[in-house]
């Protein structure tokens, strides 16, 4: 209205303008349109040098220059280089970004005047935060300041009645009284008022007393879920959802996958990835494709169920279709095999919705003026509404609720509802409608409805039984004609171009155009899984024949159209059982990969390099197998987090030692684990070069442990109590007594003398004979003194225990008989004279650690053989 007075103005601006006499003399005539004569003032212009003559030389004002209006009807004084000299003095005009001059009553007002959208930014348009009220005036609940002679006078000053709820008239009553809940005011001429703080309003028993406002029931606090308390509330984002921005559940965005625009454009469907910003194609080849709707991945295979509704043309009836999509992006790459759903009879199918929860399908028919109902599949079709219905348009269900809403743009526009089974039918709004032509549910919060209404240029909400109707967007909105609501925004279509936009749901915020697609689109659907609630339950459990159309709280057995119930039941009809139809088996290939059918037409999938798998669902880097990148990451980071453990515990030991890694703990040898016996038998082995022995005796042959134990020293230790047992080769008898060899054994440090008159058992080969020192007749056996403590754990063999082999004894006989009746050159001579007793004593103290090692190794192999 503000631009038609406006423009109003302006023509009589005109008119006036054309009485000046000077004017008249170069311009005859100046109509509405701005057409002007052929007369021409002296310097060859059309216009007056107090005019702005326009390039199809319409003459107009200076200063309506840059104002926002196509004045000329050329908008050759809309042009931005005109833009820079024009002064915009404030407040009667407000300078936009692109230095265009508009008035200031334009600002906010939902049309965008400067052209570039800088007069309806959130900054500009946020109301100015309110001053403090001063003594001498009354702040209001909504924060206005009102003086106290305004109080109490029966006249709304506040705007919201507070100003008139609480008050205590009386000359001399005042706050001391004590009667007010939260807070009191004095007036000027006396009384008061009681007032209650912010998040509280005044009681409707007491006004004095205040009760807490549910602000999670007023539109617009909350984008999704909300929990009120006491005096304030708190918002959150639904299941599937993830808070983003600085305050908490004021912006929610969807998990999983970017969300897709579902596009209908009369002859194909296109996707929208709203995340990338990429088109894809996933129906071509159509005609007269009106509304769509699905349902997400039914058997749970990454495939969904697209239904699509296709207008009759002349004789031509129309049809219901419908075709897999998979739940991701696949960039247009599977081929897609729509079916007809055998729906006849079926004339301007303008609505279609799907009942994910009962597996139904519901569509609005303008031809016929009927709202019907089948299976997901097809069969059992009803008509559900078919009275009073003049041109029902979209459709729109709630599962959850059990209820059904449409809107009917005929000759008595209306929005109504029903149970989805036809029943209690309501309308909910009738009045200032206009062409309601687009309907849709906001199911995450508090199910309000919205309808976008073409010819009022409007669009609208209200809660679902029709109360709080508010008005979310009006103003400059190209005639929307469908609409759908997901997260925090509302996404529409515009008839005039085929474009669409989105805005805060609420109505705050810029207007943002997403795309523009052509003039025959007819519909947009966000497609996402978290579009629908999925946690609703299915009432029905396979009760009902055919039909199981849900209701609030519970459902209702339904036959298919021209059937009813057999006698004496409410849930058998007396209709056939038709055999569900298939679909064609589908593509799903992923990650770029290409679909193509086989011989047998079955879809196969090529899949793209770094993939493979039936579906292209297995990933390869650089011919890693899939999930090697994953672990390679894991022991990367296990890695760097020992290094650093190491590193934090190097630095706290050199703080507290000096030294950055600990002292290494000292393990007992071999020596301190096991010892001799008190009671075990010593024995000395001496090597050589030809020593073999072959016994036929499984573990003591020549490669037995003793033999290599043999090897490996030539001297072992000499147990406690006895002396040593040698066994001796006769081939080395007298090895000593040439000089050619000469081997000297040590006794360990830790052995002492034994009493003279102990018997000693010698075991000697008379090769070696010579090499070993003979002992004095006063000389004591050896004894050793240190036990192990691991000694507990061996077991103890007896004294009188000899160990003795007889084949060494038998050898011993037989080369000292050879040795006396043919001497030989390699026989060794007679065995010296053995040194003193402490020359002896010194040998056995001579031990070093590796015989030591030996020692010990050789014990526990006598050990194992014992045992």
């Amino acid at each position: 209205m503000q631009k038609k007075k406006k423009k109003t103005n302006k023509f009589v601006l005109h008119l006036l303008h054309n009485r000046n006499p000077q004017v008249k003399s170069a311009q005859k005539t100046l109509e509405f349109h701005g057409k002007s004569t052929a007369t021409r003032y002296p310097n060859g212009s059309y216009c007056p040098p107090n005019m702005f003559e326009c390039k199809n030389h319409v003459c107009i004002l200076p200063y309506w220059k840059c104002d926002g209006d196509n004045d000329c009807g050329d908008d050759s004084d809309e042009e931005l280089n005109l833009c820079l000299d024009i002064p915009c003095e404030p407040p009667f005009r407000f300078r936009c970004s692109n230095n265009r001059c508009i008035y200031r009553h334009e600002i906010c007002n939902t049309v965008n005047d400067c052209g570039d959208g800088s007069d309806e930014t959130e900054e500009q348009c946020r109301p100015p935060t309110p001053r403090p009220c001063t003594e001498e005036e009354y702040k209001c609940g909504n924060s206005h300041c009102v003086p106290h002679h305004y109080v109490c006078d029966n006249y709304d000053d506040c705007e919201d009645r507070s100003d008139e709820i609480g008050c205590n008239r009386g000359a001399e009553r005042h706050c001391g009284e004590n009667i007010c809940e939260h807070n009191c005011t004095n007036l000027a001429d006396g009384g008061f008022i009681c007032s209650c703080r912010p998040g509280y309003k005044a009681s409707e028993a007491d006004r004095n007393s205040c009760d807490d406002i549910n602000e999670c029931e007023i539109y617009g606090m909350c984008p999704q879920d909300c929990k009120n308390s006491k005096g304030s509330y708190e918002c959150f984002c639904a299941e599937g959802f993830r808070s983003v921005g600085d305050q908490h559940g004021r912006q929610c965005a969807a998990e999983g996958n970017p969300p897709l625009l579902l596009l209908p454009d009369n002859v194909r469907i296109r996707r929208y990835n709203l995340s990338s910003e990429q088109y894809s194609d996933y129906i071509e080849d159509q005609q007269h494709i009106q509304a769509l709707d699905y349902d997400w991945d039914p058997e749970g295979i990454d495939l969904s169920i697209v239904y699509y509704s296709i207008r009759g043309q002349g004789s031509a009836f129309g049809a219901i279709r419908r075709a897999y999509i998979p739940t991701f992006e696949d960039y247009g790459n599977n081929m897609v095999k729509d079916v007809d759903m055998n729906l006849r009879y079926i004339v301007n199918p303008d609505g279609l919705a799907v009942d994910w929860v009962g597996r139904h399908i519901y569509w609005t028919d303008a031809g016929t003026n009927r709202v019907e109902v089948a299976k997901l599949d097809g069969r059992y079709r009803k008509w559900l509404i078919y009275t009073q219905v003049d041109q029902p348009a979209a459709i729109a269900l709630n599962p959850e609720l059990g209820m059904m809403y449409w809107t009917d743009w005929g000759r008595q526009p209306k929005i109504e509802q029903a149970w989805m089974d036809g029943q209690q039918r309501q309308v909910l709004v009738s009045e200032d409608l206009g062409w309601p032509t687009g309907i849709t549910i906001d199911y995450i919060n508090n199910d309000r409805i919205y309808w976008s209404d073409s010819k009022e240029n409007v669009i609208e909400s209200i809660k679902p039984d029709g109360s709080d109707r508010q008005t979310v967007l009006h103003g400059d909105l190209g005639n929307p004609y469908s609409l759908d609501v997901f997260e925090g925004h509302l996404y529409w279509t515009t008839k005039e171009k085929g474009e669409v936009w989105k805005k805060d749901k609420f109505g705050t915020g810029p207007k943002v155009k997403v795309l523009t697609i052509n003039p025959w689109l007819t519909q947009v659907r966000i497609y996402h899984s978290h579009r629908y609630n999925h946690t609703v339950s299915n009432r029905c459990k396979d009760i009902c024949s055919h039909l199981c159309l849900l209701r609030p709280g519970g459902y209702t057995c339904s036959c298919p159209q021209g059937t009813r119930f057999m006698e004496g039941s409410t849930n058998e009809c007396d209709a056939a059982i038709e055999p569900p139809p298939t679909m064609p088996p589908a593509c799903r290939c992923m990650h770029g990969g290409t679909c193509y059918y086989d011989e047998m037409g079955l879809p196969k999938c090529k899949c793209a390099a770094g993939y493979s798998g039936s579906y292209c669902n297995m990933a390869y880097t650089a011919g890693i197998p899939p999930g090697t990148a994953a672990v390679a990451v894991l022991l990367t980071v296990i890695l760097v987090i020992i290094i650093c453990a190491l590193v934090v515990g190097g630095l706290f030991n050199y703080r507290r030692t000096g030294k950055l890694l600990p002292a290494l703990p000292k393990f007992p040898s071999l020596s301190a684990l096991v010892k001799s016996t008190e009671n075990s038998n010593g024995v000395t082995f001496r090597s050589g070069a030809d020593v073999s022995m072959d016994i036929g005796v499984s573990g003591f042959g020549a490669d037995s442990s003793i033999d290599r134990a043999m090897q490996m020293n030539e001297t072992f230790t000499l147990e406690a109590g006895k002396e040593p047992i040698t066994y001796e080769n006769p081939m080395y008898s007298h090895a000593g007594e040439s000089g050619v060899s000469v081997v000297n054994i040590s006794q360990p440090p830790d052995v002492t003398e034994v009493s003279i008159g102990q018997k000693t058992d010698n075991f000697e080969n008379p090769l070696y004979s010579g090499d070993t020192p003979q002992t004095s007749a006063g000389t004591e056996p050896v004894q050793i003194e240190q036990e192990s403590k691991w000694s507990i754990f061996k077991r103890k063999i007896k004294q009188s225990t000899n160990f003795e082999n007889p084949i060494y004894a038998e050898m011993e006989k037989d080369q000292q008989n050879e040795a006396e009746e043919d001497p030989s050159p390699f026989t060794s001579p007679p065995p010296l004279p053995k040194p003193s007793q402490k020359k002896d004593q010194q040998q056995h103290l001579s031990f070093s650690p590796t015989e030591d090692t030996f020692i010990d190794t050789a014990n526990l192999v006598k050990e194992d053989s014992d045992v």
